[in-house]
């Protein structure tokens, strides 16, 4: 079995993850329920990917919320509605 470098394990990774995306190559699009520290680590996986749509973001504290806000604005993405509460 050929043994590979982390960089080409990570671009097989991409290519394979590109190969089932969406057709026509939509992104799938997601929220995001919960934004303190693991949220946010999720939040900078996915950005960095780039694969997936983040269309909202979701969490009771909004200090949290606003972290997580961050993380678009420091790439110069526009931020996602943020909702802390499931009432209209």
């Amino acid at each position: 079995m050929a043994e590979f470098s982390i960089p080409q394990q990570r671009d097989a990774l991409v290519t394979d993850l590109q190969s089932r995306m969406s057709p026509a190559g939509q992104r799938p699009r997601i929220g995001v329920i919960g934004t303190g520290m693991m949220g946010r680590e999720h939040i900078r996986a996915i950005l960095q990917l780039d694969q997936v749509a983040i269309t909202g973001l979701y969490d009771t504290d909004s200090e949290s919320l606003a972290l997580a806000a961050l993380e678009f604005e420091r790439r110069g993405l526009p931020t996602p509605p943020r909702f802390s509460s499931v009432r209209r």
